[in-house]
């Protein structure tokens, strides 16, 4: 048939693509919005000719799911890349409906198309935000997680040099070293919260690391007596090597201490 009867002129006003099909599934009429949409005649869309415009990635379920229906005498409702005129693929909501004639005869098949790629589009970029948001909140799990690892190592040293300090068993040579140590972890626990201060640096992407060459051989015997009062205390036996001391490496003092 060409169109459902007496409802041609309605179909070519209607602001959406109209079709209809005949009880195989063969489409046998297109309204002016399809039409103008393809960029193609009715004679060239008739028949299985408006498959010719269906994105090949999607040609196979397309059908299947429209053929199935028709089949089954169901309506469906499908989303599919159809080419425009211009070339460009748009996805459509395509959903048909089973028509019967008053003696329960079924006859045909009605349905529309609506381009949907603007929503399509609005829907990832939701989505692309929400994935951001999520590693965002990620990072920012895994920043704190850091940072309170980093602000309690050189608070463990001072308390735990503190402690031993007050025991009074330290000797003269010991109780200056603690000192020094206890000193040297309050200053780089300031400078901790300086960095934390100057974040906005590293978000903006304005940081600069100062590198030049660093003995390792002081940063090393630091990181050593920052632990040495829980190593001593659990009777760990650690101590320096004697092994030569290293060469200068490239590097930031404050990364090293760390």
């Amino acid at each position: 048939m060409e169109s459902p009867p007496g409802t041609a002129a309605l179909f070519d006003h209607a602001p959406v693509g109209l079709w209809a099909a005949g009880p195989d599934g063969s489409r046998t009429y297109f309204n002016r919005q399809w039409l103008a949409f393809t960029g193609r005649t009715l004679a060239a869309e008739r028949d299985n000719g408006w498959t010719e415009g269906i994105h090949p990635d999607d040609f196979e379920r397309c059908l299947g799911t429209y053929l199935r229906a028709v089949h089954g005498r169901r309506a469906y409702e499908l989303e599919y890349r159809l080419r425009r005129f211009d070339g460009e693929y748009r996805w459509m909501h395509d959903t048909g409906v089973p028509h019967y004639s008053d003696d329960g005869t079924f006859v045909a098949y009605v349905g529309s198309a609506v381009d949907i790629t603007d929503r399509r589009r609005a829907q990832d970029e939701r989505e692309r935000l929400l994935q951001d948001a999520e590693a965002a909140s990620r990072a920012k799990d895994q920043f704190l997680a850091t940072l309170s690892h980093e602000l309690r190592t050189p608070l463990n040293a001072v308390v735990g040099w503190a402690h031993m300090l007050r025991s009074g068993k330290l000797d003269e040579a010991a109780t200056v070293r603690a000192i020094e140590t206890i000193d040297r972890n309050a200053r780089a626990q300031s400078q901790l919260i300086s960095d934390i201060l100057d974040i906005s640096r590293i978000v903006s992407g304005k940081l600069r690391l100062n590198v030049r060459p660093v003995d390792l051989t002081p940063v090393v015997e630091a990181a050593l007596d920052t632990v040495r009062p829980s190593a001593e205390a659990k009777a760990s036996g650690s101590r320096p090597c004697s092994t030569p001391a290293p060469a200068p490496s490239p590097a930031t003092p404050i990364a090293c201490s760390r």
